[in-house]
């Protein structure tokens, strides 16, 4: 009779064990895998944000200089410091960006930047809010690729995450509750003044995970910009007076396209 109860609860405290590690290790083992995720989804959201900064770029050679861009933004009645700040024409982004058909060499200029305009428009607008495809698994799903917007809430809800396993997945806690299981063992432990609280400290210290970057000022926040046919007439006047005080240089930028 002793030797069944013996034999039943070295089962049970097998089982009990079991259950600690698989929680332990298991909460740790998701977390690693979300993160590594949030760290791929940063990773593509760094190359749309080149792509959306390379179409800035355009617009920004289309105007010649910082202040051309910035008179064009208030044209527009759009505040947008951070693509006037961050735009770079030298790295524009021009592919399939020529000149169409019109009467004038104004009226080119002005058609060919209303197309940089709407190409920029909707690369912020990927950047930011992301873009529906089909999931390749073929089940007709819709997937949505990394932005701005999820990733940014991504940051906040993973930090709260970590900080959660952190306390409640502690390496040092989790020793605690299997040693709880040996009171025998803790009594030995307890006379012999043994005690394992500077390793607990060191181990926890050295295994929790540390919060996540959150985008802040590593990257570029643009506002949403209105679609083309909402800023066309105020676009076509701003370029037809653009381009008078500045017809020698916006030509050879044309030709040079």
């Amino acid at each position: 009779m002793g030797k069944g109860i013996e034999e039943l609860a070295d089962s049970l405290m097998h089982e009990t064990l079991v259950e600690a590690a698989t929680t332990f290790f298991g909460a740790r083992k998701s977390l690693e895998d979300e993160i590594e995720a949030y760290t791929a989804s940063l990773d593509a959201l760094e190359k749309l944000e080149k792509r959306m900064l390379a179409r800035v770029g355009a617009v920004h050679y289309l105007l010649i200089d910082r202040a051309g861009l910035a008179a064009f933004f208030d044209a527009l009645d759009v505040r947008a410091p951070h693509l006037e700040d961050m735009s770079a024409p030298e790295h524009r982004e021009t592919a399939g960006l020529t000149p169409g058909l019109a009467l004038t060499r104004a009226g080119r200029y002005a058609g060919l930047l209303a197309k940089a305009y709407h190409e920029m428009q909707q690369e912020v607008d990927i950047y930011l809010h992301g873009q529906y495809y089909d999931a390749p698994d073929g089940s007709g799903r819709k997937l949505i690729t990394p932005n701005y917007t999820q990733v940014h809430g991504w940051c906040e809800r993973i930090n709260t995450r970590i900080e959660a396993v952190n306390r409640d997945h502690s390496p040092s806690g989790t020793l605690c509750f299997v040693k709880g299981l040996d009171p025998a063992a803790l009594e030995r432990q307890r006379l012999a003044g043994g005690t394992f609280s500077n390793y607990c400290s060191e181990i926890d210290e050295e295994l929790k995970f540390q919060p996540v970057q959150c985008l802040g000022m590593h990257a570029v926040h643009p506002p949403d910009l209105p679609p083309l046919a909402a800023v066309k007439k105020p676009l076509k006047a701003f370029a037809k007076v653009y381009f008078k005080q500045h017809a020698e240089e916006l030509t050879a930028r044309m030709a040079a396209l």
